[in-house]
C-alpha cells in the first residue's frame, strides 16, 4: 500500500472534546458525535461538510444527552443516523434517530437499551429498519450484551438484549455482517481478558449466538473491529504493540479460523479507530505511545492473510490525537475525528486519500494462434481509482523479457470498466516467439500485466492423395502431391495405407515416407508385400516446421488372378473322357480362357507345355467341362483345370483318370480278319476297331458301332 493524502484538519468544537465517533452519509456529507467536555460535559452531533480531501465546513452542532461519555454513530441512509451514547445522568445506555436536511439536523424521541452504567456501546446497522447495539452492563457485573431495534419511521423499539459474557468483561465492539449476523467483540473477564469474538444471528429483534472464539490468548485492549465482507471481518487490538488480525466466519454462527496476527505498528497503539474500506482493505488511526503522534496505517487483506501495511502517516503533529474515530468514505478516502491535543484538545476532523491507484491487470495466454496472427487475451480486475481509457497489450519478438510501451503496442481507447478484453494481432512473422503483456492507463498512469509467450504457427503444406498407378497383385505405385509447401519446404513426405474399405489411414498404421527438402510437386513411392485381391486405403502426407497434413483418402485394390478347382473326370472311356473344372472367384476380371492341362501318367501336373484343350469367351464363375478324344485305352491321365484373366493363369489341383481298356482278339495274318465276340451282354452298344502289331508297333482300324440284341425269352402256356 502506498502512502495516504491527507486534507487540511478542521475543528469542528472549539472547546475540549471526548469520545468522537464518525460515519459518512453522502459523498459530500459526515456526521460526527462527540463529548462537549467545555460545555458541561453534554454530547453534540454536527455535520461536515467536504469535497475531495477537504472539508469545507461544518453545520450547527445539535446538543443530546446530559454528561455524555460514550458516543457512537453510523448511517442508516444519506440522511439519517443512528447515535448510541452513555448518559452518566442519569446512569443509562440510550439511543436516538437522527435526520439530516443539508446541514441541520434533527434529534428524534430517545430510547434507553440500558438502564444502568454502560461504559463501552457502538452501534451499527444491519438493515433500513434495524440496528443493533453491543455494550458492557454495568449493572450486570460488566457482562457483555447485544440488543436489536427496530425502527418504524423514526421511532425506535428496543429488542430483548442478550447477554453474551459473564461477568468482569470489557471492550465491547459490534460489526454487522449481514442483515442477519454481527460479530461482538470484548475482552472476556472469564477467561484471563483474552481478546474474543462471538457471531449473533438475528429474527426480528431476537439474537442467538455460536460459540465464542478467541484471537489472542493473552489480555487484550484497545480493541476495534469492522466488517470486510458477510463472512469476513478485521479486529485491531494492543498487546504491547499494534495488532491485527482477520477472522473468517461461515457465514452462520461459527467462527471458522483467524489469520496469523500483524502488527501494524511498531509501539504500543490505544484509542484505536478503524474502518474497512472495501473487503480487501482497511485503515486504522491510532494514538503511538511514544510521542502520542495521531496516525493511520492501511492494511490489504487477501482472505484471513494481512497481505501488508503502507507507511505510517502521522495527521496529527507534534504532539498527538485522541478518541480517534475513522468513518469510510469511499474505497479510497476516509474521515478521521479525533481530540486535537496539540490545539487544546478541539474536536478535529481530517480526510485521507489514498493515492490515486492504476488499474490492476491480468495477461491470459493468446488463442486462435495462426502463422501470421493470434487473439491477444487480457483482463482488467480492477479499474483503480477510475475507468481506464486505454487497454491493449505490448508485445516484441523473443522467448525472454518482459515487452514494455517502447516496444510493438495494439491498443483501444475508451472508457473501459473491468473484465476481459481482446486484441486480434496480425502481420507477425511465421514460427516466432513473442512476449506479451496486457496494459490498461487510467487517469493514475498504467499497470502492466505479467508476460506470457506465445509462438506463431507455421503454415502446414497442402496435400493431395490421388489414384495409385502400377497396381499388380503384391504392389503398386502411390502418387501424391504437394500443391503448396505453406510457409516452409516440407521435410518429409509419403503415404499412409492400411487394409480396408472405410476410415482414413493415420500415422498410426503402415507409413511409406521419404526425407528431405521439398517443395510443391508430384511425388510418388512404391510399395510392396501387398495382399492379391485386397482393398487398401490410401492417403499422402507432407510434414513441414507447422506440422503434418494429410490428403484425402482414395482406394487401392490389389490385382488378382481367377480361382480354380478341378472336379473328377467323368465319362470316361477307352477313348474319351470328360473333363470337369468349376471357376470359384474371377479375380478382378472375368477369365477369358478356360480349360485343362493334361498329360499322360499316373503322378506329377500337368502345366501349360503339356496338352491343353480350351475355350475362348467372357466367363463367370461356375463350373464348365471340355471333352476329351482320341485318347490311347488303358492310360493313366494327369488333368488340371485352369482360366486366365487380364492378370494371369490360375491352375486347379490336378486329379488323375484312367481310359478304359478295349477287349483284344487276336486273328490271323494279312488278310481279312475275324473274329467270333461272346459273353456279351444283350440290348448294349459295343465299339469295335481291328489292330494289327509288329515290332514298330500298333496300327488300328476305323471304329465300329453294333448293339446286341434284346433277349428273347418265350411265354409258355401250360394246358389242361
Amino acid at each position: 500500500m502506498a502512502d495516504i493524502n491527507f486534507g487540511t484538519e478542521e475543528v469542528f468544537n472549539s472547546g475540549t472534546t471526548a469520545h468522537t465517533d464518525v460515519a459518512k452519509l453522502d459523498d459530500t456529507h459526515f456526521v460526527a458525535s462527540y463529548r462537549d467536555t467545555s460545555g458541561g460535559g453534554n454530547g453534540e452531533v454536527v455535520i461536515g461538510v467536504y469535497d475531495g480531501d477537504e472539508i469545507t465546513s461544518y453545520g450547527t452542532p445539535v446538543s443530546f444527552g446530559v454528561d455524555v461519555d460514550i458516543t457512537s454513530i453510523k448511517r442508516i441512509n444519506d440522511s439519517t443516523f443512528v447515535l448510541a451514547y452513555k448518559e452518566s445522568s442519569p446512569q443509562s445506555g440510550k439511543v436516538v434517530i437522527g435526520t439530516v436536511s443539508g446541514t441541520s439536523i434533527t434529534l428524534h424521541t430517545t430510547a434507553q437499551f440500558n438502564g444502568g452504567s454502560t461504559p463501552d456501546i457502538e452501534v451499527d446497522v444491519l438493515d433500513s429498519t434495524h440496528f443493533v447495539i453491543g455494550y458492557k452492563s454495568f449493572s450486570a457485573s460488566n457482562a457483555i450484551i447485544a440488543v436489536v431495534c427496530s425502527l418504524s419511521g423514526t421511532t425506535i423499539t428496543v429488542g430483548t438484549p442478550n447477554t453474551a459474557s459473564g461477568i468482569n468483561s470489557g471492550n465491547a465492539r459490534v460489526t454487522a455482517l449481514d442483515s442477519t449476523h454481527f460479530a461482538l467483540l470484548y475482552s472476556d473477564g472469564q477467561n484471563s481478558n483474552y481478546g474474543t469474538v462471538i457471531i449473533g444471528s438475528v429474527s426480528g429483534t431476537t439474537i442467538s449466538y455460536g460459540t465464542a472464539s478467541a484471537f489472542n490468548s493473552s489480555a487484550t485492549s484497545q480493541v476495534a473491529i469492522a466488517t470486510l465482507n458477510s463472512t469476513h471481518f478485521v479486529v485491531v487490538f494492543s498487546d504491547g504493540t499494534g495488532k491485527a488480525i482477520v477472522g473468517e466466519t461461515d457465514g452462520g454462527t461459527t467462527i471458522d479460523s483467524y489469520g496469523s496476527e500483524s502488527a501494524f505498528a511498531s509501539e504500543n497503539a490505544i484509542q484505536n479507530g478503524l474502518a474497512a474500506l472495501d473487503s480487501g482493505t482497511f485503515v486504522v488511526a491510532f494514538r503511538g505511545l511514544t510521542d502520542g503522534t495521531g496516525t493511520a496505517v492501511v492494511g490489504s487483506v487477501t482472505g484471513t492473510t494481512i497481505d501488508g501495511y503502507g507507511t505510517e502517516n502521522d495527521y496529527a503533529t507534534p504532539s498527538y490525537g485522541a478518541y480517534n474515530a475513522v468513518g469510510m468514505l469511499s474505497a479510497t478516502a476516509f474521515v478521521i475525528s479525533y481530540a486535537d491535543n496539540n490545539n487544546s484538545s478541539y474536536g478535529t476532523a481530517i480526510i485521507g486519500e489514498l493515492p490515486p491507484t492504476t488499474p490492476i491487470m491480468s495477461t491470459e495466454a493468446a488463442t486462435s494462434l495462426t502463422n501470421e496472427g493470434a487473439t491477444l487475451n487480457g483482463t482488467i480486475v480492477d479499474v483503480g481509482e477510475a475507468n481506464p481509457t486505454v487497454r491493449g497489450f505490448y508485445y516484441k519478438e523473443g522467448s525472454t523479457g518482459d515487452p514494455t510501451a517502447s516496444d510493438m503496442v495494439i491498443s483501444s481507447n475508451g472508457d473501459f470498466s473491468a473484465g476481459a478484453f481482446t486484441e486480434e494481432l496480425t502481420g507477425l512473422d511465421f514460427g516466432t516467439d513473442y512476449r506479451i503483456a496486457a496494459f490498461a492507463t487510467n487517469s493514475a498512469g498504467t499497470d502492466v500485466g505479467e508476460t506470457v509467450g506465445m509462438t506463431t504457427l507455421i503454415e502446414t503444406p497442402t496435400v493431395t492423395t490421388q489414384n495409385p498407378s502400377d497396381v499388380v497383385q503384391e504392389t503398386a505405385t502411390l502418387n501424391g502431391n504437394i500443391t503448396d509447401v505453406g510457409d516452409e519446404n516440407a521435410t518429409e513426405r509419403g503415404f499412409y495405407y492400411k487394409q480396408g474399405t472405410t476410415g482414413d489411414p493415420t500415422s498410426a498404421d503402415t507409413v511409406v515416407s521419404d526425407l528431405g527438402d521439398f517443395g510443391a510437386g508430384a511425388y510418388t513411392k512404391g510399395i510392396s508385400g501387398l495382399t492379391a485381391g485386397t482393398a487398401y486405403r490410401v492417403a499422402a502426407f507432407a510434414t513441414n516446421g507447422g506440422g503434418t497434413v494429410v490428403g484425402s483418402t482414395v482406394n487401392l485394390l490389389t490385382l488378382d488372378v481367377p480361382s480354380m478347382t478341378t472336379e473328377a473326370v467323368s465319362d470316361i472311356e477307352p477313348e474319351t473322357a470328360t473333363l470337369n473344372g468349376t471357376i470359384t472367384d474371377t479375380g478382378n476380371d472375368n477369365p477369358t480362357e478356360r480349360g485343362f492341362y493334361y498329360k499322360e501318367g499316373s503322378s506329377g501336373d500337368p502345366t501349360a507345355s503339356d496338352s491343353k484343350i480350351s475355350s475362348f469367351g467372357d466367363f463367370g464363375v461356375g463350373a464348365y467341362t471340355e471333352s476329351l478324344s482320341g485318347l490311347p485305352d488303358s492310360t493313366d491321365f494327369r488333368v488340371a483345370a485352369f482360366s486366365t484373366n487380364s492378370i494371369g493363369t490360375t491352375i486347379g489341383a490336378t486329379v488323375g483318370f484312367s481310359t478304359i481298356a478295349y477287349k483284344k482278339i487276336v486273328a490271323g495274318t494279312v488278310g481279312a480278319m475275324q473274329a467270333v465276340l461272346d459273353e456279351l451282354d444283350p440290348d448294349t452298344t459295343y465299339y469295335v476297331r481291328a489292330f494289327a502289331t509288329n515290332s514298330e508297333g500298333t496300327a488300328y482300324g476305323d471304329d465300329v458301332e453294333f448293339k446286341t440284341h434284346k433277349l428273347f425269352i418265350p411265354s409258355v402256356i401250360s394246358g389242361n
